[in-house]
């Protein structure tokens, strides 16, 4: 009886529980080792938003650089694919090769990169993020961060 409303009490648990292990040391991804920096190589893909300007909402397209942290970013009008697709478009025409993209898996990024690989050939491979796993992104989300 004692244990349950030890365990139940908010103060109890402050004073009672273990501190936080950190992980282990994990392995960098392959592309933060590289000794090739040309810009946006491998870039990380979000959304942010909605900013109203005039009575209108817009959401901006962030590309993060996932080496040297340059970021590109694209005005959007709406999520569609539609608009992600043409700002896609507006990106790769600009900054010409891609090997990597990483993206949390929200719907637009997966069905834009089902578009990509059924219209033109996949020079570039596109990593999707495991679901509820916030801190996969942590470069381009820092930098959303920066930009708000």
């Amino acid at each position: 009886m004692v244990l349950s409303v030890v365990t139940a009490c908010q103060k109890c648990k402050k004073f009672t529980s273990c501190p936080f292990r950190q992980p282990d040391n994990l392995q960098l991804p392959s592309f933060h080792l590289t000794e090739e920096c040309r810009l946006f190589l491998y870039v990380g893909v979000d959304t942010c938003g909605h900013l109203i300007v005039e009575d209108r909402k817009y959401y901006i397209l962030i590309f993060a650089d996932l080496v040297c942290r340059a970021v590109d970013l694209e005005v959007l009008v709406d999520l569609t694919t539609e608009e992600l697709l043409l700002a896609f478009g507006h990106f790769v025409a600009r900054c010409c090769q891609l090997q990597l993209i990483v993206s949390n898996n929200a719907k637009q990024f997966v069905l834009l990169n089902s578009v990509l690989a059924a219209s033109i050939k996949n020079e570039y491979q596109w990593k999707f993020s495991p679901e509820f796993s916030q801190w996969q992104g942590g470069v381009y989300e820092r930098q959303i961060g920066v930009l708000k």
